[in-house]
């Protein structure tokens, strides 16, 4: 081989690599801590937010956990969804004996935020909103 050929082999190796092995710039995979807010009719209540999210080429799985600071009440659940560009829907499915919601919101760097509806079975869906930031992995 040519010390040109050799040259070009190389170069379309190295070229290659950053490929290789690497996450995609735009996963999401990670865990998110935030709030998130009810707006009942009349008043809001806030939540602590925990959110871990695995990205396998945009199709989202994970955990949802959400503290009421003063009652500490926790509302666990698995959470799937979507994320299409800067677009992300998640559904949660409680595990513990809470409702289901749905949340919708978009995504701007390290941070996610966007509205959600409660919905329980027999009353009138709740809405709010949430809002988190991926945290640094160690």
């Amino acid at each position: 081989m040519t010390s040109l050929r050799r040259r070009a082999a190389l170069i379309l190796i190295l070229a290659g690599l950053p490929a290789i092995g690497c996450s995609r710039e735009d996963d999401l995979t990670g865990a998110y801590v935030g709030t998130m807010q009810l707006d009942f009719p009349s008043s809001s209540t806030f939540f602590n937010l925990c959110l871990t999210l695995s990205d396998s080429e945009g199709s989202l799985s994970g955990t949802l956990d959400a503290t009421e600071p003063v009652a500490g009440v926790l509302t666990s659940g698995d959470v799937t969804g979507r994320v299409n560009g800067s677009s992300v829907t998640l559904s949660f499915k409680p595990t513990t004996r809470h409702c289901p919601a749905e949340l919708s919101g978009t995504r701007q760097g390290v941070r996610l935020s966007g509205t959600l509806t409660v919905q329980c079975s027999g009353v009138a869906p709740v809405p709010g909103s949430f809002d988190v930031s991926k945290q640094s992995s160690p």
